[in-house]
């Protein structure tokens, strides 16, 4: 057995747990993501600063989903994920539709939601 001193005195040492460390959950963000060629090369085809921003977006976040194992479910393209006011995005979704990269629905006002990304 283990023993300590205390002003002289010998004292068994006391085993305690260690306390349990919280783990706070932090967000995900990913350090690259792999940009397809057919992007690159549609992408060289618009001249909107926006598009590229959203096209960037979209990649992170599907990238992020299958990271977390939410494969199956469809990018929103919020004002939170994307950064953009709605008529910007707006433009943008035009453009990548009509670069055929992505396909999307929408629902009323709601958020637009990327229901397929087109990487081939």
């Amino acid at each position: 057995m283990d023993y300590f001193q205390i002003h002289g005195m010998e004292m068994p040492e006391l085993h305690m747990k260690p306390k349990k460390k919280v783990q706070h959950k932090t967000s995900f963000k990913a350090q690259w993501v792999k940009l397809p060629y057919r992007w690159a090369k549609a992408l060289r085809q618009s001249n909107c600063a926006s598009t590229f921003k959203l096209a960037h977006a979209i990649l992170f976040e599907a990238f992020k989903r299958e990271q977390r194992g939410h494969g199956e479910r469809k990018v929103v393209l919020s004002t939170e994920v994307t950064g953009m006011d709605r008529a910007t995005r707006g433009r943008a979704i035009a453009e990548l539709m009509r670069l055929k990269l992505i396909k999307v629905k929408r629902s009323g006002k709601q958020a637009a939601r990327v229901e397929e990304i087109y990487y081939y």
